[in-house]
């Protein structure tokens, strides 16, 4: 899907650049944190797909039902990276894509019930 500009399929361009995102870092995080890698790449992942089956729909009350049901991802996905950003910084190691990756989310949130509410 290439970006139109509607504000549904730039919602979901934004959940792909999440999974992108959140790839590496999970990818980095030590082996004894695979529970934390699985859940935050399988719910970014489920974000995206969410995402964009809403931005397919054509119908209002589909989409918004659609917003809804991607919710708890988002937010489980925030709480994941709070973990891995509190358990970095304690660390010691480097948190900034953790930072952007929290960052892009609070926007796609935002979109998300922004739509969810149309």
């Amino acid at each position: 899907m290439h970006e139109t500009g509607e504000p549904a399929d730039r919602l979901y361009q934004r959940t792909l650049e999440l999974t992108a995102l959140v790839a590496p870092l999970a990818e980095n995080l030590d082996v004894a944190r695979f529970h934390l890698r699985d859940r935050l790449d399988r719910d970014a992942t489920q974000l995206a797909l969410v995402c964009r089956r809403a931005a397919a729909d054509r119908a209002p009350s589909e989409r918004r039902r659609a917003y809804r049901e991607a919710a708890p991802y988002a937010q489980a996905c925030a709480a994941l990276l709070d973990i891995i950003g509190l358990r970095l910084r304690r660390a010691g190691r480097d948190h900034r894509l953790v930072d952007d990756a929290g960052a892009l989310l609070a926007e796609i949130i935002a979109t998300m019930s922004q739509l969810a509410s149309r």
